[in-house]
């Protein structure tokens, strides 16, 4: 940079130095670029590249097969916002709806969700295999013995903790894990989409996200006092009953990702103190990245759709029991876990937020310049007391 500040101030007007300052700017320009790519390295858009042949079978997806799938995909919609629609017909009472058992009648109405969610994916979105694997002997060093346990056993009400990818992986997790999920508010409001999460009990938060630990709180705790004794409940273990609640799925890093590294988790989900499911999402495509980071909505969903397959692959840990320590250390607590979860991924952890993500988003756009965007992101990690307090037990 020095270098070519001091070129341009001697530049005269003729060829030879007009292009040593186009050098230098193009220089400075590429440098400054891989400087925010690095500092905002888990929403950098990477896919692979676009051949030539890929675009001629996108073409031929795109006339042939994507208004099939375009149809079905409408259909499908209709459909679960009428099975939603059947399933809370005569609720008054959103907030008791969302922590408490739903009686039986509307469970087995509820309960095509999920299996036509799958068949959404196969048919409209090309995703035909769902590969889950669960906790085997290479990852016996990922969670330490004294917090694992066997997640087959469902011993205890936990939730489930996942890296995000985008809204592929949360209709894998849908079908998957007949699960609820954590929303911002606003996701409520929209047609289809907010229709069947109120359905399957999701819980929907305001940004900031005031009272969040709370409600996992209350969540656990409805589902725990359930399968009480007092409520004549003898089984704590079952794999899912009347008395449970839908299995509640919280994406801790707050935003998606590009499924290259990870963003560091948020406290919220870990206040409670309860158990949590780590499950690590891998998108397996090898012509086109899944996640649905720094590129627009509907040019991801026409790629995605255009696919002529697609593979999600699931790696479920052992159920993590937090620690004494841990439990009243919250941070500590979602540490541990994301270091598991980065372990079985073999992705890096960056310390940024959302908000980081916002100004990158700024950039792209060009409403600011690489020095603005860098020096926006200095002044939020400085003001984000949890990536201090994440700097904080590092050096511990």
């Amino acid at each position: 940079m020095g270098i070519c500040e001091e070129e341009d101030a001697v530049i005269d007007t003729d060829t030879g130095g007009s292009t040593m300052s186009s050098s230098c700017s193009a220089a400075s320009r590429t440098l400054r670029k891989d400087e925010i790519e690095a500092k905002f390295a888990p929403f950098v858009r990477r896919s692979p590249q676009w051949t030539v042949s890929q675009r001629i079978i996108t073409a031929f997806m795109t006339v042939f097969v994507l208004p099939i799938r375009l149809i079905i995909l409408g259909i499908g919609l209709s459909l679960l916002w009428i099975i939603a629609a059947l399933g809370m017909a005569g609720v008054q009472d959103l907030d008791k709806y969302q922590f408490s058992p739903l009686p039986s009648w509307r469970k087995c109405i509820l309960s095509s969700i999920s299996p036509l969610t799958r068949a959404l994916l196969f048919l409209s979105l090309g995703v035909f295999k769902i590969e889950r694997s669960e906790f085997d002997a290479e990852l016996q060093d990922i969670v330490p013995s004294s917090n694992a346990t066997d997640s087959t056993t469902n011993s205890k009400p936990h939730i489930i903790v996942s890296n995000h990818l985008g809204y592929l992986d949360i209709a894998v997790l849908l079908a998957t894990y007949r699960a609820s999920f954590v929303a911002k508010s606003n996701i409520a409001q929209l047609a289809f989409v907010g229709r069947v999460a109120k359905a399957m009990q999701c819980i929907f938060v305001s940004e900031p996200s005031n009272g969040f630990s709370e409600q996992i709180r209350r969540r656990l705790e409805a589902a725990s006092s359930a399968h009480s004794p007092e409520n004549g409940s003898s089984d704590t273990s079952c794999s899912g009953c009347q008395a449970c609640l839908n299995t509640l799925v919280v994406f801790p890093e707050g935003t998606t990702c590009n499924g290259t590294a990870m963003i560091r988790f948020r406290s919220g989900a870990f206040v409670a103190g309860y158990p949590v499911l780590p499950v690590a999402i891998r998108f397996k495509n090898p012509n086109f990245n899944l996640s649905w980071e720094s590129i627009l909505f509907k040019e991801h969903l026409w790629r995605s759709m255009t696919q002529f397959s697609n593979a999600v692959e699931l790696i479920e840990l052992p159920l993590y029991n937090p620690s004494e320590l841990e439990k009243e250390n919250p941070l500590l607590y979602a540490k541990n876990v994301q270091d598991a979860l980065e372990k079985c991924l073999e992705i890096p952890v960056f310390d940024l937020n959302r908000k980081h993500k916002m100004i990158y988003h700024s950039y792209l756009m060009r409403k600011i310049n690489a020095e603005t965007a860098l020096a926006q992101a200095q002044v939020v990690s400085e003001q984000d007391e949890t990536l201090k307090r994440y700097a904080t037990l590092q050096l511990h």
